[in-house]
């Protein structure tokens, strides 16, 4: 099944998702996204990727060095 959604993408992408089905009964289901643009694959966040060894968010390395633009 396919869907098209909307997401905020201030929050980390989702990887299980629980619905109800027609019957009632609660489900899990395994998100796949497709054509997303760079992403953090540890913390799932949009945005921004690993890069040189540590995390970059906003322009900052993880160690709090400033990063020149």
């Amino acid at each position: 099944m396919r869907l098209k959604v909307k997401i905020d993408v201030s929050k980390p992408l989702r990887r299980i998702i629980k619905f109800i089905d027609k019957d009632g009964i609660e489900r899990m289901g395994l998100l796949k996204y497709e054509r997303l643009p760079d992403f953090c694959h540890s913390c799932g966040t949009i945005g921004y990727t690993l890069k040189d060894k540590g995390m970059r968010r906003n322009g900052v390395k993880v160690n709090g060095k400033p990063e020149r633009k």
